[in-house]
């Protein structure tokens, strides 16, 4: 397929939306990696001691929830026809990611509400504005330069 470069991601085929929000969830996964794990390697952040949760698996839940953020979004993508569409596919898009960011960062599993909680905060503070700046139509290069 020979994209100009008005493409609209939203308008492609779901293989190349997918493959695209892969793409933008494996970069927003490695940045989580990097600030994270980083962080907390130099004792930063919430204490994870007694949780189980080492170095490894916090940089796998980070690509995890980077990779899972992008499929629903790739997938959701075609919804966000407009501005509200576009905040609700972030809002749902954002959930894998702020819900692992809201289970590592609470000190105790003993009140699952404030973990739903912080995740709904997290959706509707991040995830639904960054669909919106998102929403304008994003054009694909077909790698031909003018």
């Amino acid at each position: 397929m020979n994209l100009d470069d008005d493409a609209d991601i939203r308008t492609l085929p779901w293989p190349q939306r997918l493959s695209g929000g892969l793409g933008l969830g494996l970069t927003l996964g490695v940045i989580y990696c990097v600030l994270g794990v980083g962080l907390r390697a130099v004792g930063l952040g919430h204490s994870l001691d007694g949780s189980g949760i080492g170095l490894a698996l916090l940089a796998a839940m980070y690509l995890f929830g980077g990779l899972a953020a992008g499929l629903l979004g790739g997938l959701l993508s075609p919804l966000a026809v407009g501005k509200f569409g576009a905040a609700v596919v972030g809002f749902f898009a954002s959930i894998p990611a702020a819900l692992l960011f809201a289970i590592v960062t609470r000190e105790s599993a003993d009140r699952p509400a404030d973990v739903i909680l912080l995740t709904v905060i997290l959706c509707a503070a991040l995830g639904a504005p960054l669909g919106v700046a998102l929403w304008e139509p994003m054009p694909r290069s077909n790698g031909s330069e003018k």
